[in-house]
């Protein structure tokens, strides 16, 4: 399964039996089976839909993402979910135990933590003049979260593990791409509005 970004301006997309198409001014520009989607993306207040489109689409359990040009999240069409409400009610009663939330942020956390740390690894084995104090002090981070034993613990920690990661970003780039710190709404730099971008995306 997969996600369709569709970014051309003046784009739109149709239905076609179980198939979705990409047009623009009548040509078509991409066939997708409706099947193999898993998500659409529309990029940009020039790319739209038909509503037959959007009625298979969600027919098929695909939800439909708006994103600004500028990678701002606008807003997601989503199928219904069906109505658990027992589960419901155990997710809420969960929501309102202290040592069962430290515990899920404590794991959600090391799971971020992970992943900064072996990309922040491949940064520095890919580039040079990257510091290994930044990886260093993410490896800390990790050590001590276990036993953080509040979520301002935990949000400290990952705050300075995220520090930590971008300063290894930061020495990574050169020539023109300057990153400094991370900046938003708007983002001052090219890097910055990447990574907004990115994040409207995964969002």
């Amino acid at each position: 399964m997969a996600t369709m970004y569709v970014t051309e301006p003046g784009a739109r997309i149709e239905k076609e039996y179980r198939r979705i198409l990409v047009t623009k001014n009548d040509e078509v520009l991409k066939v997708v089976p409706l099947g193999r989607l898993s998500e659409v993306v529309l990029v940009g207040r020039g790319v739209g839909t038909t509503t037959p489109a959007l009625h298979a689409l969600l027919g098929a359990g695909v939800g439909l993402t708006l994103v600004s040009r500028t990678g701002k999240f606008l807003g997601r069409l989503v199928p219904p979910t069906p109505k658990n409400i027992p589960a419901r009610q155990a997710q809420f009663a969960a929501a309102q135990d202290p040592t069962l939330c430290l515990k899920l942020a404590r794991a959600i956390v090391a799971g971020k933590l992970r992943n900064s740390r072996v990309m922040a690894r491949r940064v520095a084995r890919d580039r040079d003049g990257v510091d290994d104090a930044p990886i260093a002090e993410i490896t800390r981070c990790l050590k001590v979260l276990p036993g953080a034993p509040d979520m301002d613990t935990v949000r400290g920690l990952e705050g300075q593990a995220a520090r930590a990661y971008f300063a290894v970003l930061r020495q990574s780039f050169g020539g023109e791409l300057v990153f400094e710190r991370r900046t938003r709404r708007p983002p001052k730099d090219p890097i910055n509005a990447l990574l907004s971008l990115g994040y409207s995306l995964l969002r």
